[in-house]
């Protein structure tokens, strides 16, 4: 009888050819619906495993793992540290007013009351130094371009400086500059900013490089918090919603309550709001949604994991059961990935711990 009720093992082939297919013709709304389903009752369950941890100061100003080192930015030094917390290589200036800007593949030091600043890879091999002989209050890489913020009185502005280190443009505006944004590649860039004059809205508008103006939008009583291009669109969002916009028009939106925190990875989005998170397609389709047993804070994106954490927990998040859950009974400050390894940070310690399979030894 038990013999009777097994399916052939061809059989089993052939449907998983026959499902295959019909993803691959049907169309693609329905092949993002059948993949969503399919990939919430798939993945590996995880766990975390402790290899090191080891005291640090509380005044750290920033930290960053790579290739199995600790980057640690403290008091006008950057230091590199083993996993048991050993400095191998520590780098110091003499800034007058210090700050680090951490890229995807640089870390920018700079003395923002000079203009100096400091091209590092992050194995700290200086690549670069910038003279600027002006001072700013703001550092952000964006794309292939270095934006540079200051204030004069009531006036704020921006500057855009290429690659090589020219600036392109600066851009000067009398209402708070909330976000830029600039193409990849490209010379046009977003400004949104702040008015409160009559009532409060955010304005977005976006140039090319020789400041012609190429649309404007009014977005009325929320703050936008942040912006992307994504290709020739571009993605906006405030505490309250998300807005896609293609050539100065609204192609879809999305409305949320108490929007934390936004994320972008190849064509997905990435969102955190109330008890939920959220991970949508660029046509604002939602492909996972996930109910949180208590609310968390932050994301951090990689293209291994998908990590959400708060004060006390960590999670991998999935729609059916989360790949992922960890608790802690000490506050967590900050999280940072590298090839496998979590970096947690605490009020006066750091753990390290390797992601692994439930099970795995």
């Amino acid at each position: 009888m038990e013999e009777r009720d097994k399916i052939p093992k061809t059989f089993k082939i052939y449907l998983i050819i026959l499902i295959i297919i019909l993803i691959i013709f049907i169309n693609p709304n329905t092949r993002l619906s059948i993949l969503s389903v399919f990939d919430s009752f798939t993945g590996v369950e995880k766990e975390l495993e402790l290899i090191s941890e080891f005291a640090i100061d509380k005044d750290i100003k920033g930290l960053d793992i790579y290739d199995e080192k600790i980057i640690q930015w403290q008091d006008n030094s950057l230091s590199f540290l083993d996993f048991n917390g050993f400095e191998v290589l520590k780098k110091d200036f003499e800034f007058k007013d210090p700050h680090i800007f951490w890229g995807e593949e640089i870390i920018y030091i700079m003395d923002r009351s000079s203009g100096d600043i400091y091209l590092l890879n992050k194995e700290g091999d200086t690549i670069e130094r910038k003279k600027l002989k002006s001072p700013f209050y703001k550092l952000q890489a964006k794309e292939d371009k270095t934006l540079l913020y200051r204030k004069d009185g009531d006036e704020e502005s921006v500057d855009i400086i290429d690659e090589n280190g020219d600036l392109l443009k600066t851009h000067k505006e009398n209402i708070p500059i909330l976000t830029v944004d600039v193409k990849d590649k490209k010379e046009d860039y977003s400004i949104s900013t702040l008015d409160i004059d009559k009532e409060l809205r955010s304005i977005v508008t976006v140039y090319s490089i020789d400041e012609k103006e190429l649309f404007t939008l009014d977005i009325k009583d929320e703050i936008i918090v942040y912006s992307d291009f994504i290709k020739n669109d571009l993605l906006i969002g405030t505490e309250k919603g998300l807005y896609f916009i293609d050539n100065g028009k609204i192609k879809w939106e999305k409305e949320y309550n108490d929007l934390k925190d936004i994320k972008m990875l190849d064509d997905e989005i990435f969102l955190l709001y109330d008890n939920n998170f959220e991970k949508l397609n660029l046509r604002g389709k939602t492909k996972e949604k996930v109910v949180l047993s208590k609310p968390l804070e932050k994301i951090l994106v990689t293209n291994e994991e998908t990590f959400i954490f708060g004060e006390n927990d960590i999670i991998v998040p999935k729609k059916n059961k989360n790949l992922l859950n960890f608790k802690t009974k000490e506050g967590i400050l900050d999280l940072k990935y590298d090839d496998g390894k979590l970096l947690v940070k605490k009020e006066s310690k750091l753990e390290i711990y390797e992601t692994k399979e439930k099970g795995e030894k």
